[in-house]
């Protein structure tokens, strides 16, 4: 019988890769996968590993909130290179793993246990040496008492910059039609940069500002 979340994830994978008008070739090339196989992950059929869906995110340009059914943010793709991001981030992830374990003062054969899994293989899985299922990093997460969330690497790299480009797109779409003009015109740079550096002083100084410009215009 199906999973239910790898069917789910994989309806929300197929809706990024359509949405971002890409084909089952490109995206399984991308993680070293064939076409099929990539199919296979949006019929829930097969499982990706947490810095594959990050490298899906930046591939596609979606947020990884997308893949956590949030709302979808559509960004242009900046993609790292595919084979050294999954090794330095399999690496991350374990050590991130290993860490709160000995913080919340388990074995790893008492994290094995509560995951389901055997403990060399999360020996393995804490190394670096093996990449981690999507589902068995969630049940790993829970049985050190962290999330998901906590793992992906939203504060620093590439993904982070991604992230920042969404965000950003998504201020820029929400501001009233006159101020995207206004930000959209380069002569307006000198005001955003007067902007800028008020809005780094400290609250006596503006205030000292406010009093000079007030006893001028009096």
């Amino acid at each position: 019988m199906k999973d239910d979340r790898a069917a789910k994830l994989g309806n929300l994978v197929a809706d990024a890769r359509q949405s971002a008008r890409q084909t089952a070739e490109a995206c399984g090339a991308m993680l070293n996968m064939t076409r099929d196989e990539f199919l296979e992950v949006e019929q829930g059929e097969r499982t990706l590993t947490l810095p594959e869906l990050e490298l899906l995110a930046m591939f596609l340009g979606v947020s990884m909130s997308h893949f956590w059914g949030g709302a979808t943010q559509v960004s242009g793709r900046a993609q790292p290179d595919p084979e050294h991001y999954r090794q330095l981030r399999r690496r991350m992830i374990g050590a991130q793993l290993s860490q709160a374990r000995l913080r919340a003062g388990l074995s790893q054969a008492e994290v094995a246990e509560r995951a389901g899994l055997e403990p060399d293989r999360l020996g393995a899985y804490e190394s670096g040496a093996e990449p981690i299922p999507y589902f068995a990093l969630e049940a790993l997460a829970r049985a050190v008492e962290i999330s998901v969330r906590e793992l992906s690497d939203l504060q620093h790299g590439p993904l982070s910059q991604h992230e920042l480009n969404l965000a950003m797109q998504r201020y820029f779409r929400e501001l009233p039609p006159e101020m995207r003009v206004f930000l959209a015109d380069p002569v307006n740079v000198r005001y955003l940069e007067v902007a800028y550096r008020l809005s780094r002083m400290d609250v006596e100084r503006l205030r000292g500002i406010a009093e000079g410009i007030l006893e001028i215009t009096l």
